[in-house]
């Protein structure tokens, strides 16, 4: 095999989420590991060379890093942005309370957290199942018993992390 550089990082960086632009409509959402959320359209990140290391998604903090990041295709409909916390606190918060900004932007709470760490994010539409994985932990919920909540809401608890808190996968069936 042969491989090709796509991205210049620095020796601290890594890449957390990868994902096709297709519509110029379309917008993007970055998230921090401090709960921060950034909304914006697509079109303001410029294209770069692959040896370069890209524009700036969104303003953080010392010790804040991006856990995730999600296209929003104006022709699909979402029941709203899936988050759990690192203490297994989770909900649906609806796309509406996420407004517009710059990419540059420091973001919004997306989930309060009081003193935890944002662990996962997940773009839900109308998919009947979604299922957690951490660690050797798997539990299956139904979209409609995940409550649907404001930005400034902890959650509930959906899943046991244990001492461990490791990072939750999410698949949809």
């Amino acid at each position: 095999f042969r491989s090709t550089q796509a991205i210049k990082l620095k020796n601290e960086d890594e890449i957390v989420d990868c994902f096709f632009i297709f519509d110029d409509n379309e917008e993007i959402m970055t998230f921090s590991s401090s709960g921060n959320a950034v909304r914006f359209k697509q079109n303001e990140i410029i294209p770069t060379g692959r040896t370069t290391a890209g524009v700036k998604g969104m303003k953080l903090e010392k010790d804040e890093k991006i856990i995730s990041g999600l296209v929003l295709n104006p022709e699909k409909e979402y029941k709203g942005v899936f988050t759990v916390s690192m203490a297994g606190q989770g909900k649906i918060t609806p796309l509406n309370e996420f407004s517009l900004t710059s990419r540059t932007a420091r973001g919004i709470a997306c989930q309060k957290l009081d003193g935890e760490k944002l662990n996962v994010v997940y773009l839900v539409g109308y998919e009947e199942k979604l299922t957690l994985l951490a660690g050797n932990k798997v539990i299956s919920l139904e979209t409609q018993d995940i409550p649907i909540q404001g930005r400034a809401t902890v959650g509930v608890k959906l899943i046991n992390l244990g001492e461990e808190k490791q990072k939750i996968r999410v698949l949809c069936s």
